[in-house]
């Protein structure tokens, strides 16, 4: 349930107009610096139960499912639509499944293509445990496969690929249980327990991601002896399901401690690091805070239980993805005086945080249970429960949104002899390093071993731009220096005054970095290139 805080519950008729506009094109205009327009994925249907969770498949395509439960009718469908990281809604809502009672759904990216989803339905025996593959287009390639049955109400499922395309599952039932399915849809590792729940211990909420690496199940979940105590525990399975080593307490809570710890959400980075995050009260008993870990690939800790949010308000339902490019963290953040909102932060993959940035303004409704996606590129996307037109209809909007590549913006012509001034803006990386390089070509673009391709020609004005005394030799002023706390930054071009450099076309293009890291974790992001035509 959405809380009703009324500070800016009021706004003009010309917002309402635009929302209402939006609503018919299917994207609203972006309203937060750093973050492309708001897609709105379902018209709100029917009531949420679960989700939304989003994912990028191999082709950038954003996924996303969530459950609905219809009152008017007693039906419960697990929906499915399709976004673009340009701001354009592929797919109108799609049901994949109706019945009268679900679970929520689980959903993960497909190495080969398209995305799996799975879902629990309840029959007279008890809950029947579904998955199903959809095309990158989002048609239906192959099931449903049963993959267990009767089981009890809460079995909810959590899906999770290798790199050949095998899924993983994961649910709750009397513990926490395992199964394989195989890349052609059969059943590799029939259901069996891998975190027994030992009375009176309860284990719930899991969440898992594999290594595509190693094929490694790293899995986390929250133990508790009551319904008002938490913590959360984590454990490694192999390609079976089998265990790997003993488990692992995360939030540093003795065994008895009323101290609740709740909803962990875990990732792995491309290099093999572990994140898990999670809602902890140690800090603030009555609201509960982020706080994060991280692991290697061994399951020894990096950094131990660490707090990342400070908010004024409660925060709930974490998310998290792990990318070449850093970690984003997002929350819906209850903060006095205005509407719950999107909030977010971003982790350097050696676990050094950012500033906590908001990633959502709506003026009336607010907005639940956010979900992070991150594509190859490190590119992050979002999608959330939207309120803002609850009011009117009582019945929330799906809504999606992707960050903003940085850009450059020249301040006019580029002229010969002349100085032209370059705005940088990168508003999801403010205060971090950079270098701005000129190029003569921004068509191949540079491979990194992370599979990220800058789009840059890393011709010999690119190399030189990165010798700081050369690139002022070339006119550069300030292209090697850090963003501003808006994640702003201008750079100031005197072109050489030569003749001959008339009518050339050269392009203008940034790294943000983070200089500490090796390569490639040392790129954080970059620009989209502009080019400049020198005139006389």
């Amino acid at each position: 349930m959405i809380p009703n805080h009324n500070a800016r519950s009021r706004r003009s008729a010309a917002w309402s107009a635009g929302v209402l506009a939006g609503l018919l094109s299917g994207t609203i205009a972006a309203q937060v610096p750093g973050f492309g327009p708001d897609v709105v994925l379902s018209q709100g249907s029917a009531q949420p139960v679960q989700g939304p969770l989003v994912v990028a498949d191999v082709q950038g395509v954003l996924h996303a499912v969530w459950t609905t439960n219809d009152f008017t009718t007693g039906v419960m469908a697990v929906s499915h639509a399709r976004f673009d990281g340009a701001g354009h809604r592929l797919q109108p809502e799609r049901q994949l499944v109706r019945t009268a009672v679900l679970s929520s759904a689980a959903l993960a990216a497909d190495p080969r293509s398209g995305v799996q989803v799975a879902w629990a339905r309840y029959l007279v025996s008890g809950y029947l445990l579904e998955l199903e593959r959809l095309a990158a287009d989002g048609t239906v390639v192959q099931g449903p496969l049963a993959i267990a049955t009767g089981l009890g109400q809460g079995s909810s499922p959590v899906l999770a690929c290798d790199a050949t395309g095998a899924v993983h599952v994961v649910w709750v039932d009397a513990g926490i249980r395992h199964a394989k399915v195989d890349p052609q849809g059969a059943i590799a590792v029939a259901p069996h327990r891998v975190v027994d729940p030992g009375a009176p211990r309860i284990a719930d909420q899991p969440t898992l991601a594999v290594d595509r690496a190693t094929g490694v199940v790293h899995l986390a979940w929250r133990e508790s002896t009551t319904l008002s105590d938490g913590r959360i525990r984590y454990r490694r399975l192999d390609a079976l399901g089998a265990p790997l080593g003993d488990e692992l307490q995360l939030s540093e809570r003795p065994p008895t401690s009323p101290v609740a710890a709740r909803e962990p959400q875990l990732d792995v980075d491309p290099y093999g690091g572990v994140w898990v995050v999670w809602v902890d009260a140690a800090d603030t008993p009555a609201r509960g805070q982020v706080h994060f870990a991280l692991l290697d690939a061994q399951a020894r800790i990096r950094l131990p239980e660490t707090r990342l949010s400070y908010s004024p308000g409660t925060v709930y339902s974490p998310s998290l993805a792990a990318g070449p490019s850093g970690v984003l963290v997002a929350w819906r953040d209850d903060r006095p005086g205005s509407w719950p909102q999107v909030w977010t932060l971003r982790l350097r993959l050696r676990g050094a945080p950012g500033p906590e940035l908001r990633a959502t303004d709506l003026p009336t409704g607010g907005v639940a249970t956010p979900s992070v996606a991150v594509d190859a590129d490190g590119r992050f996307h979002l999608v959330w429960w939207d309120y803002r037109n609850a009011p009117t209809t009582g019945i929330p909007l799906i809504v999606g949104k992707s960050e903003s590549w940085p850009s450059v913006t020249p301040s006019g012509p580029a002229r010969i002899g002349r100085r032209v001034d370059l705005a940088l803006q990168a508003a999801l990386l403010p205060g971090e390093p950079f270098v701005l390089a000129l190029m003569l070509g921004a068509t191949a673009g540079i491979p990194l071993p992370d599979g990220r391709r800058v789009p840059f020609d890393g011709d010999d004005l690119f190399l030189a731009c990165l010798d700081p005394g050369i690139a002022a030799a070339l006119g550069l002023a300030g292209s090697q220096a850090a963003l501003d706390p808006a994640g702003a930054a201008t750079v100031a071009w005197t072109v050489p005054p030569l003749p001959a450099l008339a009518g050339l076309r050269v392009y203008a293009g940034f790294l943000v970095l983070d200089p500490l890291a090796p390569l490639p974790q040392s790129i954080l992001s970059f620009s989209t290139p502009t080019s400049l035509t020198l005139l006389p």
